[in-house]
């Protein structure tokens, strides 16, 4: 329970911190939004990159607990836990989004990217195995279970980045979810899994006060 609580609070202050200093990154570098449905209403020079602060206080916050002994932030490591995974597979959609805030990346590249990672995730264990029907469960097929669990992965990473149309939106909803996600593993007594959610809570509801109306900052 207290690796929860550390975990929240740590990653809030480090993306308090951390969003305003990639704000100014962004507009050094030029990673600028200047194709939104936003410029209607005032400039649309605003920076991008926002979602690197949020992934920072996110990973930085799991070592830091990790380092000082926690046995929550320790358990992804543990053999057949899928987090440690799910946690390394972050990683190349972070670079991949980094490098289309800066350069901007055609849609058929980003896919592979996002689809490689996703059957990264399905070799090491995390499937969609199966579903429910009229007549009870359905087992998928092996093929059917990769091609399911890519469709899923890619479309779940693709939607919170649909959703990024008006500010405050997707992290807000980031928030939300996550929160309830946390309350929810509390109850279950699932601490691993609060602690992540909770600590990604933090680091989304730290940019999210600058990415309230009006932004000074969106995720990218």
């Amino acid at each position: 329970m207290r690796a929860v609580g550390f975990g929240l609070i740590l990653s809030l202050i480090l993306s308090l911190v951390l969003t305003p200093l990639m704000r100014r990154l962004a507009q050094k570098v030029r990673a600028l939004d200047p194709f939104s449905a936003r410029k209607l209403l005032r400039p649309s020079q605003i920076p991008r990159l926002g979602g690197v602060a949020i992934a920072q206080a996110f990973y930085v916050t799991v070592a830091v607990a990790w380092s000082t002994g926690s046995v929550v932030a320790r358990a992804p490591l543990e053999q057949g836990t899928p987090v440690f995974p799910i946690l390394l597979g972050g990683i190349p959609i972070l670079l991949l989004g980094i490098v289309d805030d800066l350069r901007g990346m055609r849609a058929l590249p980003k896919l592979l990217v996002e689809a490689s990672v996703a059957l990264f995730l399905y070799w090491q264990g995390l499937r969609v195995l199966g579903t429910s029907g009229p007549s009870g469960p359905v087992e998928l097929s092996q093929l059917l279970s990769a091609l399911v669990t890519v469709a899923w992965v890619v479309g779940v990473v693709n939607a919170v980045n649909l959703i990024d149309g008006l500010d405050g939106l997707a992290s807000g909803m980031a928030v939300i979810a996550l929160s309830t996600t946390t309350v929810a593993a509390l109850l279950r007594g699932e601490l691993l899994l609060a602690f992540l959610t909770g600590s990604l809570a933090g680091a989304t509801l730290g940019f999210l006060r600058y990415n309230f109306n009006p932004a000074s900052i969106f995720m990218g």
